[in-house]
């Protein structure tokens, strides 16, 4: 059993699906294996709209080996996956600073899902034969302002694109088929989505996707 002398007990801290008007807190533990030798200087974080600080304890001898720590994710995230780190620096020459994952989806008023779309081509079906196409809801979780999609593009031109509205103002689905060009290509590719509304503060709304070839 290897003995961790200095690390969050959690590789990552996962805070779910957040609005980006949300504030949200959780707390997570430091382990320490000899306090006598190792001593927190400092806690940083990736971001501006991520704190974190020590959580003060009693001295007592668990309090000294577990350390806890409070991290927030403030309001004015962008919208997506969160891809912050809280980092905790030690006095210890053998590990100076322990790593924190944040884990989050960010969602504003305008929410697509899936964030990405995977097209998976069979080589052995015959290329020009297969028709893949994935689907994206796009959904206003506004009810004060109405949603207006002003436009859909592929900037690598693999895909054909269409919008149809489900409920005015609210819901939408957006289809995505591979271009027949795209089926002749070899070998893996990425792009992206890039969705254009009226909403001031998600004018551009960018889906990854993924073309995945198999024999």
């Amino acid at each position: 059993m290897i003995e961790i002398e200095f690390d969050f007990e959690s590789y990552s801290l996962n805070f779910g699906k957040l609005r980006t008007s949300d504030t949200a807190t959780k707390s997570i533990f430091i382990q320490i294996l000899d306090p006598e030798k190792t001593r927190i200087t400092d806690i940083t974080t990736s971001s501006p709209l991520v704190s974190a600080k020590r959580v003060e304890a009693s001295d007592s001898a668990d309090n000294r080996t577990r350390i806890e720590v409070e991290v927030t994710l403030l309001p004015g995230l962008p919208s997506g996956r969160v891809n912050e780190t809280v980092i905790a620096h030690s006095s210890l020459e053998s590990k100076s600073k322990a790593t924190l994952r944040l884990i989050a989806s960010i969602v504003g008023d305008v929410e697509v899902i899936p964030d990405v779309l995977r097209f998976v081509v069979s080589d052995s079906s015959g290329k020009s034969n297969q028709i893949i196409t994935q689907l994206l809801k796009i959904t206003n979780n506004s009810e004060d302002k109405l949603l207006r999609i002003l436009g859909v593009r592929d900037p690598d031109d693999r895909l054909q694109l269409s919008v149809e509205t489900l409920e005015d103002g609210q819901k939408f689905e957006l289809t995505a088929t591979l271009k027949p060009e795209a089926l002749a290509t070899s070998g893996n590719q990425t792009g992206t989505i890039v969705i254009t509304t009226n909403n001031q503060e998600q004018k551009e709304i960018t889906v990854r996707y993924n073309v995945v070839r198999r024999k």
